[in-house]
């Protein structure tokens, strides 16, 4: 028996013999047993300001039992921040794990830094089973989301099934998942649908659907990521509002990077107007250009996203907008007209509005 203070510990230094544990470094106190007639081992901690693998901690309290067949870790308590964790589980000699997971944080903008998560706001509960071989690990199971701000995008409340490859490495998610209360960039679009999948460098939608009253938005699309240049693709995207479909003629690419925008041209269209654009920025040579063209557009089509202030939009909207000129003297040039437009102070039979900037 052995029992005291310890500093820089590792868990995968043999404290328990012949299995493989994932690194750690912590500080705090330690009662290990061993009976060596029968092989068996006991190790209970409670340590401090360190991390298991990827994970950091302010608190963790381990309660481990080992024998000839393996490792059972009978309770892993882990505290960061607004992030509580508990793991338990079985390893058995060749180091396959097999457990429970359970997650809570009441506050994931304060998830640790180093995982990259770009969320701002919200909560979320995790439970699944954890199964693989130091250090690769994959994850089954299911979240439940609250208020969740992950700037442009807002979630009211959302349930996922998840299942996540290598979540210690190179990982990758699959999920399917719904809820209510979705915006983007501060636009209701109400209930939603999402199957998908995500890893470091790529996002693909299979599946999206959202419903607001009588809008209805469904697409598909995928992306590709690096430190220089995320590209996007989405070869669907249809807006029902009220009958009236509006959907892609072609499909949408677009390429962002620190210097340089590129969206390739492309049109939405209906059996009552459409929009087309096209744009090209680019930082380095100093070169702007690109154009908007809308024609006989519907402005209460809007109204179901625009909210209270937007109750009133109507009449038809035909419109072109150029860019040109460059980055450093930009060139801004509009024509646009709007007919049949009933404001509650005035009736608009026909505006005509022309700038150059």
């Amino acid at each position: 028996e052995l029992e005291g203070n310890a500093s820089n510990i590792n868990v995968a230094e043999n404290i328990v013999p012949g299995v493989a544990l994932p690194e750690s470094n912590c500080n705090g106190s330690v009662l290990i047993k061993r009976r060596n007639s029968s092989n068996e081992t006991f190790v209970e901690a409670k340590v401090a300001d360190g991390f298991i693998s990827v994970l950091p901690f302010e608190t963790c309290d381990v309660n481990i039992y080992a024998n000839s067949d393996g490792v059972d870790i009978r309770g892993l308590d882990i505290q960061y921040n607004d992030l509580s964790l508990t793991l338990s589980g079985f390893a058995d000699t060749t180091g396959y794990f097999d457990g429970q997971l359970i997650a809570n944080s009441t506050n994931l903008s304060s998830l640790p830094a180093e995982w990259g998560v770009p969320i701002t706001s919200g909560s979320a509960q995790v439970t699944g089973r954890v199964t693989g071989i130091d250090p690769v690990y994959d994850f089954t199971g299911e979240a439940a989301l609250a208020d969740v701000g992950m700037s442009p995008l807002n979630i009211e409340s959302g349930n996922c099934e998840l299942a996540i490859s290598d979540v210690l490495g190179d990982w990758g998610v699959t999920t399917l998942a719904n809820g209510s209360g979705l915006s983007l960039g501060g636009v209701n679009l109400g209930d939603y649908t999402l199957e998908g999948v995500v890893g470091g460098e790529y996002a693909r939608v299979r599946t999206f659907r959202s419903t607001l009253g009588d809008t209805l938005i469904s697409a598909r699309g995928q992306a590709t990521f690096s430190d220089t240049l995320a590209s996007y693709y989405i070869p669907e995207f249809t807006i029902d509002v009220e009958g009236n479909q509006w959907e892609l003629e072609n499909s949408v690419k677009l390429e962002l990077s620190p210097e340089t925008i590129v969206v390739e041209s492309f049109a939405i269209a209906s059996e009552f107007g459409s929009l087309r654009c096209f744009g090209n920025l680019d930082r380095p040579n100093d070169l702007l250009d690109g154009s908007l063209n809308i024609s006989d557009f519907d402005m209460s089509l809007l109204i179901p996203f625009a909210g209270e202030r937007g109750k009133h939009l109507n009449g038809q909207l035909s419109a072109e907008m150029l860019l040109g000129g460059s980055v450093s003297l930009p060139v801004f040039d509009l024509q646009a007209e709007l007919v049949d437009c009933e404001m509650p102070l005035a009736k608009i039979d026909s505006l005509a509005v022309s700038s150059i900037y």
